[in-house]
Protein backbone atom coordinates (compact mmCIF):
# COMPACT_ATOMS: atom_id res chain seq x y z
CA UNK A 1 0.00 0.00 0.00
CA UNK A 2 1.49 3.60 -0.89
CA UNK A 3 0.23 6.83 0.97
CA UNK A 4 1.49 10.05 -1.15
CA UNK A 5 5.08 9.16 -1.45
CA UNK A 6 4.98 7.32 1.96
CA UNK A 7 5.65 3.13 1.61
CA UNK A 8 3.50 1.35 3.88
CA UNK A 9 3.73 -2.53 4.40
CA UNK A 10 1.89 -4.42 1.31
CA UNK A 11 0.95 -7.43 3.05
CA UNK A 12 -2.38 -7.81 1.12
CA UNK A 13 -1.00 -7.74 -2.73
CA UNK A 14 -4.07 -6.58 -4.45
CA UNK A 15 -5.19 -3.48 -2.63
CA UNK A 16 -3.72 -0.30 -2.39
CA UNK A 17 -4.82 3.03 -0.61
CA UNK A 18 -3.43 6.49 -1.59
CA UNK A 19 -4.50 10.19 -0.45
CA UNK A 20 -3.30 13.51 -2.89
CA UNK A 21 -2.69 15.93 -1.70
CA UNK A 22 -6.04 17.50 -2.15
CA UNK A 23 -7.59 15.34 0.32
CA UNK A 24 -9.15 12.91 -1.98
CA UNK A 25 -8.52 9.07 -1.65
CA UNK A 26 -8.30 6.56 -4.29
CA UNK A 27 -8.86 2.70 -3.20
CA UNK A 28 -7.52 0.07 -6.27
CA UNK A 29 -7.89 -3.63 -6.03
CA UNK A 30 -8.42 -6.71 -7.80
CA UNK A 31 -11.37 -8.67 -8.53
CA UNK A 32 -11.59 -11.78 -10.24
CA UNK A 33 -13.18 -11.87 -13.84
CA UNK A 34 -13.36 -7.82 -13.47
CA UNK A 35 -9.83 -6.68 -13.29
CA UNK A 36 -8.38 -4.05 -11.97
CA UNK A 37 -11.24 -1.88 -10.18
CA UNK A 38 -10.92 1.13 -8.19
CA UNK A 39 -12.75 4.28 -6.90
CA UNK A 40 -12.55 7.42 -5.16
CA UNK A 41 -13.48 9.48 -2.28
CA UNK A 42 -14.40 12.59 -2.89
CA UNK A 43 -16.85 15.72 -0.86
CA UNK A 44 -17.96 13.26 1.69
CA UNK A 45 -18.96 10.58 -0.69
CA UNK A 46 -17.52 7.42 -2.58
CA UNK A 47 -17.88 6.93 -6.32
CA UNK A 48 -19.04 4.13 -8.19
CA UNK A 49 -17.00 0.98 -8.62
CA UNK A 50 -14.61 1.96 -12.32
CA UNK A 51 -12.80 -0.89 -14.15
CA UNK A 52 -8.98 0.61 -14.58
CA UNK A 53 -8.47 -2.29 -16.84
CA UNK A 54 -10.23 -6.61 -17.53
CA UNK A 55 -7.08 -7.31 -19.04
CA UNK A 56 -5.07 -7.82 -16.32
CA UNK A 57 -3.50 -10.54 -13.68
CA UNK A 58 -3.42 -9.93 -10.14
CA UNK A 59 -0.02 -8.28 -10.15
CA UNK A 60 -0.19 -4.94 -9.71
CA UNK A 61 1.25 -1.91 -8.23
CA UNK A 62 0.22 1.67 -7.31
CA UNK A 63 2.16 4.81 -6.86
CA UNK A 64 1.23 8.19 -6.38
CA UNK A 65 3.71 11.20 -7.40
CA UNK A 66 4.01 14.45 -5.83
CA UNK A 67 2.06 16.61 -8.35
CA UNK A 68 -0.89 14.09 -7.75
CA UNK A 69 -0.54 12.23 -10.88
CA UNK A 70 -0.78 8.26 -10.22
CA UNK A 71 1.00 5.09 -11.94
CA UNK A 72 -0.30 2.10 -12.05
CA UNK A 73 1.98 -0.89 -13.21
CA UNK A 74 0.28 -3.97 -14.19
CA UNK A 75 0.64 -7.40 -16.44
CA UNK A 76 -2.17 -8.21 -18.65
CA UNK A 77 -2.88 -11.27 -19.74
CA UNK A 78 -1.08 -11.47 -22.61
CA UNK A 79 2.46 -10.99 -20.29
CA UNK A 80 3.25 -7.57 -20.98
CA UNK A 81 3.92 -5.19 -18.29
CA UNK A 82 1.63 -2.12 -18.49
CA UNK A 83 1.88 1.72 -17.04
CA UNK A 84 -1.35 3.75 -17.24
CA UNK A 85 -1.03 7.01 -15.73
CA UNK A 86 -3.60 9.27 -14.56
CA UNK A 87 -2.67 12.61 -15.05
CA UNK A 88 -4.93 16.09 -15.29
CA UNK A 89 -8.20 13.63 -15.53
CA UNK A 90 -7.17 11.17 -18.13
CA UNK A 91 -6.21 7.71 -17.96
CA UNK A 92 -3.09 6.86 -20.31
CA UNK A 93 -1.53 3.39 -20.72
CA UNK A 94 1.79 2.34 -22.24
CA UNK A 95 3.44 -1.15 -22.89
CA UNK A 96 6.88 -0.65 -20.93
CA UNK A 97 7.92 -4.27 -21.27
CA UNK A 98 7.02 -7.83 -22.79
CA UNK A 99 6.92 -11.33 -22.04
CA UNK A 100 6.96 -13.64 -24.76
CA UNK A 101 7.91 -16.60 -22.08
CA UNK A 102 4.97 -16.02 -19.98
CA UNK A 103 4.95 -20.04 -19.23
CA UNK A 104 8.26 -19.91 -18.49
CA UNK A 105 9.00 -16.39 -16.51
CA UNK A 106 7.05 -15.64 -13.53
CA UNK A 107 7.36 -12.18 -12.86
CA UNK A 108 6.48 -9.94 -9.72
CA UNK A 109 7.28 -6.11 -9.23
CA UNK A 110 6.55 -3.50 -6.75
CA UNK A 111 7.07 0.18 -7.28
CA UNK A 112 7.72 3.68 -5.49
CA UNK A 113 9.18 6.90 -6.41
CA UNK A 114 12.56 8.37 -5.83
CA UNK A 115 12.92 12.42 -7.26
CA UNK A 116 10.07 12.12 -8.99
CA UNK A 117 10.74 8.65 -11.67
CA UNK A 118 9.26 5.36 -11.15
CA UNK A 119 11.52 3.17 -9.18
CA UNK A 120 10.38 -0.82 -10.50
CA UNK A 121 11.51 -3.86 -8.09
CA UNK A 122 11.19 -7.04 -10.34
CA UNK A 123 11.31 -10.17 -8.96
CA UNK A 124 11.73 -12.70 -12.10
CA UNK A 125 11.20 -16.80 -11.60
CA UNK A 126 12.54 -18.72 -14.00
CA UNK A 127 10.70 -22.31 -13.63
CA UNK A 128 12.89 -24.11 -15.59
CA UNK A 129 16.13 -24.01 -13.06
CA UNK A 130 13.58 -22.63 -10.32
CA UNK A 131 15.66 -19.40 -9.23
CA UNK A 132 14.82 -16.29 -9.12
CA UNK A 133 16.31 -12.83 -9.70
CA UNK A 134 15.48 -10.05 -8.09
CA UNK A 135 16.70 -6.85 -9.54
CA UNK A 136 16.06 -3.22 -9.68
CA UNK A 137 15.35 -0.28 -12.41
CA UNK A 138 14.15 3.05 -13.05
CA UNK A 139 11.79 4.14 -15.75
CA UNK A 140 12.63 7.75 -17.00
CA UNK A 141 10.48 10.41 -18.57
CA UNK A 142 10.52 9.10 -21.99
CA UNK A 143 9.20 5.31 -19.99
CA UNK A 144 12.61 3.86 -20.94
CA UNK A 145 13.93 1.65 -18.13
CA UNK A 146 17.40 1.77 -17.23
CA UNK A 147 20.01 -0.57 -16.83
CA UNK A 148 18.97 -3.01 -14.27
CA UNK A 149 20.60 -3.24 -10.90
CA UNK A 150 20.60 -6.99 -10.02
CA UNK A 151 19.73 -6.85 -5.73
CA UNK A 152 20.25 -11.04 -5.08
CA UNK A 153 19.44 -14.58 -7.13
CA UNK A 154 17.34 -16.22 -5.07
CA UNK A 155 17.17 -20.32 -5.67
CA UNK A 156 13.53 -21.20 -4.35
CA UNK A 157 9.99 -20.13 -5.66
CA UNK A 158 8.44 -18.32 -2.67
CA UNK A 159 4.99 -16.88 -2.45
CA UNK A 160 5.65 -13.63 -2.05
CA UNK A 161 8.87 -13.14 -3.40
CA UNK A 162 9.38 -9.24 -1.37
CA UNK A 163 8.14 -6.37 0.21
CA UNK A 164 8.33 -3.13 -0.14
CA UNK A 165 8.08 -0.50 2.56
CA UNK A 166 9.49 2.41 4.34
CA UNK A 167 8.94 4.01 7.05
CA UNK A 168 9.04 8.21 7.89
CA UNK A 169 9.09 8.48 4.30
CA UNK A 170 13.29 7.71 4.10
CA UNK A 171 14.93 5.27 2.92
CA UNK A 172 13.51 2.12 0.75
CA UNK A 173 13.75 -1.18 2.21
CA UNK A 174 13.12 -4.68 0.04
CA UNK A 175 12.35 -7.62 2.90
CA UNK A 176 12.79 -11.02 1.47
CA UNK A 177 13.93 -14.11 2.03
CA UNK A 178 16.23 -16.63 -0.06
CA UNK A 179 17.54 -20.06 0.55
CA UNK A 180 21.23 -21.54 1.25
CA UNK A 181 21.12 -24.49 3.03
CA UNK A 182 18.07 -23.28 5.27
CA UNK A 183 15.40 -20.41 4.66
CA UNK A 184 16.87 -16.73 5.44
CA UNK A 185 14.87 -13.36 6.04
CA UNK A 186 16.36 -10.09 5.66
CA UNK A 187 16.40 -6.88 3.90
CA UNK A 188 18.37 -4.62 1.39
CA UNK A 189 18.33 -0.22 2.02
CA UNK A 190 17.69 1.68 -0.44
CA UNK A 191 19.60 5.23 0.06
CA UNK A 192 17.65 7.34 -1.73
CA UNK A 193 20.34 10.17 -1.92
CA UNK A 194 23.11 7.76 -2.93
CA UNK A 195 20.66 5.74 -5.00
CA UNK A 196 22.54 2.70 -3.52
CA UNK A 197 21.54 -0.31 -2.28
CA UNK A 198 22.81 -1.67 1.16
CA UNK A 199 23.81 -5.10 1.62
CA UNK A 200 21.46 -8.00 2.71
CA UNK A 201 20.84 -7.77 6.49
CA UNK A 202 19.96 -11.03 7.75
CA UNK A 203 17.32 -11.21 10.61
CA UNK A 204 16.39 -14.94 10.95
CA UNK A 205 17.09 -18.45 9.48
CA UNK A 206 14.79 -21.23 9.51
CA UNK A 207 14.11 -24.76 7.55
CA UNK A 208 11.30 -23.84 6.65
CA UNK A 209 9.97 -20.75 4.42
CA UNK A 210 8.42 -17.85 6.78
CA UNK A 211 4.75 -17.42 6.36
CA UNK A 212 3.21 -13.99 5.92
CA UNK A 213 2.82 -13.21 9.61
CA UNK A 214 6.30 -14.09 10.13
CA UNK A 215 7.67 -11.69 7.55
CA UNK A 216 5.27 -9.06 9.40
CA UNK A 217 6.68 -9.94 12.45
CA UNK A 218 10.15 -9.59 10.98
CA UNK A 219 9.17 -5.88 9.79
CA UNK A 220 7.87 -4.95 13.32
CA UNK A 221 10.77 -6.44 14.81
CA UNK A 222 13.66 -4.75 12.78
CA UNK A 223 11.35 -1.22 13.11
CA UNK A 224 11.62 -2.01 17.44
CA UNK A 225 14.72 -2.21 17.09
CA UNK A 226 15.58 0.53 14.83
CA UNK A 227 13.36 2.68 17.57
CA UNK A 228 14.98 1.56 20.20
CA UNK A 229 18.44 2.56 18.74
CA UNK A 230 16.65 6.16 17.60
CA UNK A 231 15.89 6.22 21.77
CA UNK A 232 19.61 5.36 22.32
CA UNK A 233 21.19 7.59 20.10
CA UNK A 234 18.48 10.41 21.23
CA UNK A 235 20.02 9.77 24.91
CA UNK A 236 23.51 10.04 23.26
CA UNK A 237 22.11 13.10 21.64
CA UNK A 238 21.12 14.47 25.08
CA UNK A 239 24.13 13.99 26.73
CA UNK A 240 27.06 14.90 24.63
CA UNK A 241 25.03 18.94 24.64
CA UNK A 242 25.08 18.69 28.65
CA UNK A 243 28.99 17.34 28.09
CA UNK A 244 29.21 20.30 24.96
CA UNK A 245 27.48 22.98 27.48
CA UNK A 246 29.87 22.25 30.15
CA UNK A 247 32.80 22.17 27.79
CA UNK A 248 31.63 25.52 25.80
CA UNK A 249 31.61 26.91 29.94
CA UNK A 250 35.21 25.92 30.34
CA UNK A 251 35.68 26.70 27.16
CA UNK A 252 34.84 30.20 28.03
CA UNK A 253 36.80 30.30 31.13
CA UNK A 254 39.84 29.20 29.06
CA UNK A 255 39.45 31.94 26.21
CA UNK A 256 38.71 34.59 29.01
CA UNK A 257 42.60 33.40 30.77
CA UNK A 258 43.68 32.99 27.22
CA UNK A 259 42.85 36.99 26.59
CA UNK A 260 44.56 38.10 29.53
CA UNK A 261 47.65 35.81 29.05
CA UNK A 262 47.25 37.59 25.24
CA UNK A 263 47.18 41.33 26.71
CA UNK A 264 49.82 40.47 29.16
CA UNK A 265 51.99 39.06 25.97
CA UNK A 266 51.53 41.98 24.07
CA UNK A 267 52.36 44.30 26.68
CA UNK A 268 55.69 42.52 27.32
CA UNK A 269 55.91 42.22 23.34
CA UNK A 270 55.60 46.33 23.50
CA UNK A 271 58.37 46.95 26.55
CA UNK A 272 60.72 44.13 24.84
CA UNK A 273 60.65 46.21 21.24
CA UNK A 274 61.00 49.36 22.85
CA UNK A 275 64.10 47.67 25.10
CA UNK A 276 65.52 46.53 21.91
CA UNK A 277 65.11 50.00 20.08
CA UNK A 278 66.68 51.75 22.71
CA UNK A 279 69.38 48.95 22.49
CA UNK A 280 69.89 49.09 18.93
CA UNK A 281 70.29 52.86 19.40
CA UNK A 282 72.87 51.97 21.79
CA UNK A 283 74.71 50.10 19.23
CA UNK A 284 74.47 52.68 16.86
CA UNK A 285 76.59 55.08 19.85
CA UNK A 286 78.96 52.58 20.52
CA UNK A 287 79.90 51.63 16.64
CA UNK A 288 80.36 55.53 16.22
CA UNK A 289 82.43 55.93 19.18
CA UNK A 290 84.37 52.66 18.36
CA UNK A 291 84.74 53.84 14.74
CA UNK A 292 86.09 57.16 16.19
CA UNK A 293 88.22 55.33 18.60
CA UNK A 294 89.36 53.63 15.20
CA UNK A 295 90.07 56.59 13.30
CA UNK A 296 92.05 58.07 16.30
CA UNK A 297 93.90 54.89 17.00
CA UNK A 298 95.08 55.05 13.35
CA UNK A 299 96.21 59.03 13.54
CA UNK A 300 97.87 57.51 16.32
CA UNK A 301 100.25 55.48 14.52
CA UNK A 302 100.07 57.65 11.56
CA UNK A 303 102.02 59.88 13.89
CA UNK A 304 104.05 57.58 15.73
CA UNK A 305 105.26 56.15 12.30
CA UNK A 306 106.34 59.79 11.32
CA UNK A 307 107.91 60.44 14.85
CA UNK A 308 109.64 57.23 14.41
CA UNK A 309 110.77 58.43 11.22
CA UNK A 310 111.67 61.98 12.63
CA UNK A 311 114.02 59.75 15.24
CA UNK A 312 115.59 58.20 12.72
CA UNK A 313 116.32 61.04 10.76
CA UNK A 314 117.85 62.97 13.86
CA UNK A 315 119.93 59.73 15.04
CA UNK A 316 121.24 59.68 11.07
CA UNK A 317 121.77 63.78 11.55
CA UNK A 318 123.51 63.44 14.90
CA UNK A 319 125.51 61.27 13.31
CA UNK A 320 126.18 63.38 10.83
CA UNK A 321 127.24 65.97 13.37
CA UNK A 322 129.94 64.08 14.85
CA UNK A 323 130.96 62.74 12.34
CA UNK A 324 131.33 66.93 11.20
CA UNK A 325 132.54 67.48 14.34
CA UNK A 326 135.38 64.86 14.28
CA UNK A 327 136.15 65.83 10.74
CA UNK A 328 136.50 69.22 11.98
CA UNK A 329 138.34 68.50 15.12
CA UNK A 330 140.91 66.43 13.19
CA UNK A 331 141.05 69.52 10.61
CA UNK A 332 141.62 72.23 13.63
CA UNK A 333 144.58 69.86 15.16
CA UNK A 334 145.75 69.85 11.61
CA UNK A 335 145.78 73.34 11.28
CA UNK A 336 146.83 74.19 14.55
CA UNK A 337 150.10 71.73 14.26
CA UNK A 338 150.90 73.61 11.32
CA UNK A 339 151.04 77.25 12.79
CA UNK A 340 152.32 75.67 15.53
CA UNK A 341 155.62 73.80 13.21
CA UNK A 342 155.89 77.53 11.06
CA UNK A 343 156.18 79.34 14.31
Amino acid sequence: MILGDKLIIMINRDFYFIKQSTGDIWIFYFRANQGIIYKTFKKNSWSEDHILTKNALKNFSVTLFQDNSINVLYQDLEGKIILSEYIEEKWNKKIILTNEKKDLFKIYFKTFVNRNKLQIIFSIFNKENTTATLFHQVLDEKNKLSKPKILDIVKYDYEVPFILYSSDNKDTIIMYQRFIGSHEIGYQTFNKNLKKWSNFNSIDKSKYPFNMNEIRLAILSYENEKNQLTTQLKHELEEQKAQNFFYEKKFKAINKAHNKFIALKNELNENVTLLQESLRDKEKKLKLLENSNIEKEIKIRSLEQELSQDKIKILYLMGKVRNLNTAIRIRYTSIYRNFNMYQ
